[in-house]
């Protein structure tokens, strides 16, 4: 006579069934806060374009800084709440103070309200940005960031052909080139360097086994990615993705030489402070190179108006977000050229006339401090492969793209919280935990 088969205890089903609940409610969990930041990133890369999309009060700008201060802070807090999380990495001494200088800085801004509001937004997105941090790890957060500038230049093509009085640039400089759903170039061109940055991630990642349909696909979404950037004619954000996501996969055969690439960020803050040094010290409003001046698209006027201005107070600058509010510049520079556009399309020389001397050294301790960390990180071994790749290569390409246009300091820029989200994992842990239930 055959053997009854053996039957589960009812505590053994039970504990399966609570089991599958806890997964299910995990991956429900996961979904929900990974909607979230997408949605983050989406809404904060650039300003829509008018003409597309308006609100009441006019353009959806302001609109848009409201959402991603929702959508940053709905996922900090569902990140501390949810069944899930990772343990908390130490937040950055260095970090710490530049930031919480800057934010003070707006005491002493013109429009003093504003200065205020404005630092008091930098430090709940990146207070809610560290949040985040306890429940997404590096590759779901670059799943996000794909998904959201894909989506971004996929709208962003038909608009550009379709409508090209909208979609294109009208400006002397850069008549044509392509702006789809945003308000300026550069803002199209980042979607299109960062689709092409995530996706090349994924497509050389050795961590995980891929199909072949899934490496085509990743191809794809880089050569589109790329191919925006050139037709919004940034062409030098495509360059920059495609120079550091070279270096890095060199670096991931030659150990000593990914510890060169982490030099980079703080040689390139060496190299914008001694162009700062030059025009501050020569008076002129461009780089002179066998008789031929260099005012790269006319960014080095801005920069020597900036500059000339804050060597007036050069200890405390002008207060964040305190410069371009003084009407009198703005009237100045616009009398001089004839246009004006407020913004300093450096980031390095936005850190200096915003808050001085003072906030500048205290942004290069930060930045020296990081360099150090992720050296200690690479050399101690105590980052995974993936991650390694995202800190050298994003850390690279954000300090890099600060040469020309500006994204510290700006509080609701994609570009400024996902800096800050690669330099808390920098600092934190990569092992995952799973919080206490009560």
């Amino acid at each position: 006579m055959l053997d009854d088969p053996e039957v589960p205890s009812p505590q053994l089903v039970g504990r399966n069934k609570r089991s599958n609940k806890s997964g299910r409610a995990n991956s429900v969990f996961s979904a929900g806060v990974m909607t979230l930041a997408t949605l983050a990133v989406f809404f904060s890369v650039g300003p829509f374009n008018d003409q597309l999309i308006r609100s009441s009060n006019g353009g959806f700008d302001q609109v848009q800084q409201y959402l991603t201060i929702f959508l940053w802070s709905a996922t900090g807090i569902m990140s501390i709440l949810g069944p899930l999380s990772r343990r908390a990495g130490k937040i950055p001494v260095g970090l710490s103070a530049f930031y919480a200088y800057s934010a003070l800085s707006g005491a002493w801004a013109e429009k003093v309200e504003d200065g205020l509001l404005k630092g008091a937004i930098l430090l709940v997105v990146a207070v809610m940005v560290y949040l985040s941090t306890f429940s997404l790890d590096l590759k779901k957060m670059m799943k996000c960031v794909k998904i959201a500038t894909l989506i971004l230049c996929a709208l962003s093509w038909p608009i550009a052909i379709l409508m090209p009085s909208i979609g294109t640039s009208g400006s002397y400089y850069h008549t044509g080139a392509w702006e789809g759903i945003f308000n300026s170039k550069q803002a199209l061109g980042i979607s299109g360097a960062f689709l092409a940055f995530a996706s090349m991630n994924d497509f050389i990642d050795r961590s995980a086994r891929q199909k072949f349909s899934r490496l085509l696909s990743n191809l794809l979404a880089s050569v589109f990615g790329i191919t925006t950037c050139v037709m919004s004619e940034s062409r030098g954000a495509a360059a920059i993705v495609i120079v550091a996501i070279f270096m890095a996969y060199i670096g991931k055969n030659l150990a000593n030489i990914r510890k060169v690439f982490v030099t980079i960020p703080l040689l390139t803050l060496i190299a914008a402070s001694a162009m700062i040094a030059y025009i501050a010290g020569t008076g002129h409003n461009g780089f002179y190179i066998i008789g031929q001046e260099i005012t790269l698209t006319q960014r080095t006027l801005i920069w020597s108006h900036a500059i000339h201005h804050w060597l007036d107070q050069p200890l405390l600058g002008f207060g964040l977000n305190g410069f371009w509010t003084v009407d009198k510049f703005n009237s100045e520079f616009l009398g001089q050229y004839g246009w004006f556009i407020a913004n300093f399309h450096s980031g390095y020389v936005a850190v200096l006339t915003e808050v001085g001397i003072i906030g500048y050294v205290l942004f290069f301790l930060m930045t020296f401090f990081l360099c150090i960390r992720l050296l200690s990180g690479l050399s101690y071994n105590k980052y995974d492969e993936y991650s390694k790749f995202v800190l050298v290569v994003g850390v690279v390409i954000i300090y890099t793209l600060n040469l020309t246009e500006t994204f510290f300091l700006r509080s609701t820029n994609f570009l400024n919280c996902f800096l800050l989200f690669i330099i808390f994992k920098a600092y934190g842990s990569s092992e995952p935990v799973l919080s206490p239930k009560v």
